[in-house]
């Protein structure tokens, strides 16, 4: 007689959750953590492939995780798919031969079981990188929250904060991806109960740890509710230009966009900035003395100088000394699998060079680049804007000339800079805003008339508070002269390569931090779009190129010059300057403007 089987519905249950990813999470192992891989696929975690629409990562998104993590703590026996790694060599066949030098590195430190710090990410525009930053910084978040009590573990000051580092160009730029990783929390039923909803904001993520909770409750039960505890796992949004960066205890430190920081030494220099923060991840390592720590540095390129590059060169031709760093570049169509090469056709007709870098995840191959990215560009662009005729007595404008000979242009831009506070921060962003443009052309207008130039300048004076007037040094000399006879706030600038770099730096902080709001003058954008780099013996120089549509950079010149005179940059070693009171008040502010040490200011007041 054939034996009836018992209905055991547990079994059932636990065969469905097995079949759909649905793991017990918690129920034998409170501290279970996963690999990074199932972390991104089961449903209880971050739950990729179960949101609306689903998120599925593509081949290459997860070679790139999969080589980040393989063989770190909590990832030991994660490996590459013979499917990827086969799919990984045959794309590396059809590459030129430093991408072939990348993927031999990236194979060999996989097998080696090289544990990996530091992952540096060339991949074109629209190719997802947001989102395999948002995947890391989330992860680094679990396993903390997963560890209980991850002060203690990695021996820090109790409750002290553990951070998770997102940093980019500028406010904007770095509001991308930390969306990006809140849309993840807000998305993952693993977080839902681990954000602080109340105490998070538009700059800071909160994650309470089982012993924040823990002392929460405790400290609710003893009345210090003054003294709860927000959350000891901080997600935080920074840009290389914010005053309010927390400086200690990273673990993970995302670069975004890093080939855009700028290469000088202020203080959102990429030099400086990667200096100071890379140190901090430092301290955190496993009780068996692995580096817990991670650096993701991730951007679309730009030319072979910089930070960035000499990274990225360095992760694949360092040696030993680069054994726990690891490069990748591909294109944006080798990564997201919804964009084909044939998509940026008509990016490509229009500027192969840019379109290259872009989306083709080049570095530039020739001697000079595009010294402002066009697409921030056009984001800089405000079409409410127009040729102003008559200021406002309560706003201080700021006027530079750029003189030239007879087959040149002669240009002016008058300019002024307000302040408005950021909600976020707290504190006031300032921003330059382009009011009057004049370009006199010799080849439209014949031989220009000084006088007629000065004659301008002065009728200018009588509609606009105007505090300062600045002329590059060169053929300025006679119009200085009869404007300071007239009490014109009138002086001048230095006419050399060290002066000409530091404003033209400013200018590109500015833009790139969309400090600067342009007028829809189509001379004014195309100078800004034509306009190049190359690297020079000190520092690099700048000039226009001569196939563009306006194969000048005058008006360029006066908008650098005037707006370094507004957000009142100090210089060192340049003369005094004399000044003098214009009619609309006092000017004597530009008396100290010089002879300190240097202090660029921009963005913040």
């Amino acid at each position: 007689m054939k034996q009836r089987q018992t209905f055991n519905f547990n079994q059932v249950l636990n065969k469905v959750k097995k079949e759909t990813g649905i793991a017990e999470k918690n129920a034998t192992n409170p501290h279970e953590i996963v690999d990074i891989i199932t972390f991104c696929s089961r449903r209880d975690l971050l739950g990729l492939p179960y949101m609306s629409p689903p998120m599925i990562l593509s081949i290459t998104q997860t070679i790139i995780l999969k080589c980040f993590y393989a063989s770190s703590k909590y990832n030991e026996d994660l490996t590459l798919s013979q499917e990827e790694r086969e799919w990984l060599e045959a794309w590396a066949e059809e590459q030129d031969l430093e991408k072939k030098l990348i993927i031999k590195d990236v194979l060999s430190k996989h097998a080696n079981k090289n544990i990996i710090k530091e992952l540096i990410l060339v991949l074109g525009r629209r190719s997802g990188k947001t989102t395999l930053a948002s995947v890391i910084a989330t992860y680094e978040g679990y396993k903390c929250i997963q560890l209980g009590n991850p002060q203690e573990y990695f021996g820090l000051v109790p409750d002290n904060p553990i951070l998770i580092l997102n940093i980019a160009t500028a406010a904007p730029q770095a509001k991308l991806l930390y969306n990006e990783i809140k849309a993840r929390l807000r998305y993952s039923p693993y977080f839902k109960d681990i954000v602080n909803q109340d105490k998070s904001n538009s700059e800071y993520t909160y994650l309470l740890t089982p012993q924040d909770k823990e002392t929460n409750e405790r400290l609710i039960e003893e009345g210090r509710t003054k003294e709860l505890i927000p959350g000891s796992i901080v997600i935080q949004c920074g840009h290389s230009n914010s005053n309010s960066l927390m400086g200690s205890g990273v673990i993970c430190l995302i670069f975004d966009e890093l080939a855009y920081f700028n290469d000088g030494a202020g203080k959102s220099g990429g030099e400086k900035v990667v200096g100071d923060l890379i140190p901090n991840t430092m301290a955190f390592k496993h009780p068996n003395g692995e580096a817990a720590g991670k650096v993701v540095q991730i951007s679309a390129p730009s030319g072979k100088s910089g930070i960035f590059y000499n990274n990225y060169r360095n992760a694949f031709t360092g040696g030993e000394a680069a054994k726990s760093s690891m490069a990748f570049q591909f294109p944006t169509w080798d990564v997201n699998p919804n964009m084909q090469r044939e998509d940026f056709d008509k990016e490509y007709k229009k500027n192969e060079t840019e379109a290259r870098m872009r989306y083709g995840a080049e570095f530039s191959g020739t001697l000079s680049t595009l010294f402002f990215p066009t697409d921030i560009i056009d984001e800089c662009v405000d079409f409410n804007l127009y040729q102003v005729e008559k200021g406002s007595r309560n706003i201080r404008y700021y006027l530079h000339v750029d003189p030239a000979l007879s087959n040149h242009n002669y240009a002016l831009v008058l300019l002024h800079q307000d302040s408005f506070m950021n909600r976020e921060t707290g504190g006031h962003d300032r921003k330059i805003f382009i009011d009057h443009v004049k370009v006199w052309n010799p080849h439209k207008l014949g031989e220009i008339q000084i006088s007629e130039v000065e004659k301008y300048i002065i009728d200018l004076n009588k509609r606009f508070n105007i505090v300062s007037i600045t002329y590059d040094a060169f053929n300025s000399a006679s119009s200085l002269q009869n404007f300071r006879k007239k009490s014109l706030p009138a002086s001048r600038t230095p006419f050399r390569s060290s002066y000409k770099q530091l404003i033209y730096t400013e200018l590109r902080d500015l833009v790139i931090g969309r400090n600067i709001y342009l007028p829809p003058n189509e001379e004014l954008i195309g100078e800004f779009k034509g306009l190049k780099c190359a690297m020079a013996a000190k520092g690099f120089r700048i000039f226009p190129d001569p196939d563009s549509a306006y194969p000048t950079d005058d008006i360029l010149d006066c908008i650098a010059g005037a707006a370094h005179m507004a957000l009142e940059v100090i210089i060192q070693g340049l003369p005094k300057t004399t000044t003098i009171n214009n009619p609309w008040g006092n000017s004597g502010r530009l008396q100290s403007l010089f002879g300190s040490s240097p202090n660029v200011r921009y963005g913040k007041e």
